[in-house]
């Protein structure tokens, strides 16, 4: 969670895990070294966390701009928590980043509007860039429907056509910010499959893409 800062040393300790294979996404500052982005994929990071959005404090867009270089020659990708309600020319700066980048929680889309906003707008444009992902997450950041979330499941529906392979999914737990929003991790799960009513599209979403974007083996 954001609310750690720069301090990843529990996400450390899962990731020296003997039972399973993980993957992680670090939150840095702006001026780590070589050697310790390298020591940090060895360990199992494959990303670092860009926070446009929230009050807690982190790297900006401006910081992403220098480390997007240096984070290809890793492989790694960039996540973007950025709010389209309040700032969409955001993405004509995003649409220019030379590596993958995955938009968390929806862009914080207004999805009460439905189709009929200048974020919506935003967000669809961006999404059809091919070096974009999206994180399928955090229902609660867009949506006026709690806890069906009927909203939110009109505008991943149209993600899920436009990107089903490059879309990830994450409940956002332990959330932090849920405020009057606290979901319960099953019923997510539940309304991904109700969402998509596709084992092939799931199949993508939890399984496939993630091998993808998070550099898992293929077996």
């Amino acid at each position: 969670p954001s609310v750690y800062g720069t301090n990843n040393v529990l996400i450390e300790e899962a990731l020296k895990s003997k039972t399973f294979d993980l993957r992680a996404v670090a939150v840095v500052k702006p001026d780590i070294s070589d050697l310790e982005l390298l020591r940090l994929h060895h360990l199992g990071f494959r990303g670092i966390r860009i926070n446009t959005a929230s009050a807690t404090s982190g790297l900006i867009l401006n910081d992403a701009k220098i480390l997007a270089p240096r984070l290809k020659e890793l492989n790694w990708h960039l996540q973007f928590f950025i709010n389209v309600r309040n700032q969409p020319e955001i993405i004509n700066e995003l649409i220019t980043l030379p590596i993958s980048i995955v938009i968390d929680h929806y862009g914080c889309v207004d999805a009460s509007l439905g189709q009929n906003s200048v974020g919506y707008d935003a967000l669809m444009r961006l999404f059809s860039y091919e070096h974009v992902w999206a994180k399928l997450s955090a229902n609660y950041f867009s949506s006026a429907d709690f806890p069906l979330h009927r909203d939110v499941s009109e505008i991943a529906q149209q993600m899920m056509k436009i990107m089903p392979n490059r879309l990830v999914w994450g409940t956002d737990w332990p959330h932090v910010s849920a405020k009057n929003m606290l979901a319960n991790d099953g019923h997510l799960a539940n309304l991904l499959i109700d969402w998509t009513q596709d084992d092939d599209l799931i199949k993508k979403i939890l399984v496939d893409n993630p091998a993808k974007l998070y550099q898992f083996s293929s077996d």
